[in-house]
Order: C-alpha cells, then sequence, then structure tokens
C-alpha cells in the first residue's frame, strides 16, 4: 500500500511540476505535455509494480505497437516520416502504460515465477 501511495504522490509530483512550468513559461502557443516524460514515468511504476517477469509482457505489446504503427505508415503513405511518427507514438505509448499502470496496482496476486 506504501509503495502505491507513492507511486501516485510522484505522478501527481509530476503533473503539478508540468503544470507550473507551462504556467511561468507562457507562450503564445498552447502548452504542452512532456508525452515521453509521462510514459518513462509510467513505464517505471508499472515496472516496480509488476517486476521483471511480468514486466516483459507489456513491454512486448508496447514494441508490437511501434511496429504496427511503422507499418502502418509505410502501408498508407508508402514512406515513414518521423514527424508523423512521434507524436502519435507517444500519444498512445501514454494510453497503453496507463492502462497497464492501473492494471498493475492490482498485480499483487500474480504467480511469481
Amino acid at each position: 500500500m506504501k509503495m502505491i501511495i507513492t507511486e501516485l504522490v510522484m505522478l501527481l509530483g509530476y503533473g503539478v511540476v508540468e503544470m507550473l512550468a507551462n504556467r511561468l513559461l507562457r507562450q503564445k502557443k498552447p502548452a504542452r505535455r512532456l508525452l515521453w516524460a509521462w510514459t518513462i514515468i509510467l513505464l517505471i511504476s508499472s515496472f516496480w509494480n509488476l517486476g521483471f517477469y511480468w514486466f516483459a509482457y507489456p513491454m512486448i505489446g508496447w514494441m508490437l505497437i511501434g511496429i504496427g504503427m511503422v507499418v502502418r505508415q509505410l502501408v498508407a503513405n508508402h514512406q515513414f516520416l518521423y514527424q508523423r511518427f512521434w507524436p502519435a507514438f507517444w500519444r498512445l505509448s501514454v494510453f497503453f502504460w496507463t492502462v497497464i499502470f492501473i492494471l498493475s496496482l492490482f498485480s499483487w496476486n500474480l504467480p511469481v515465477v
């Protein structure tokens, strides 16, 4: 229980820091979220909850998502452009790791191999 509270405080803390930074650095552009940073924080938190063995399965899924997005872009556009790939990849990664993090909170009864 203590670890879950620590992880939630860490997520909330980063969210507050990001919100304050966006307010302090007000620009004419809309506020940008650092999706890669959210992904890394959620990835590390999921790793702490799942452990070495069970963490491999979400990691494999994440890699398959990336490969699938590349193949989809190649088939649809007949070219691969990083400028189109990265924003979509990080948005999908944040969603994926948020779901994995929430599921990992209930993983205490998974068998240890």
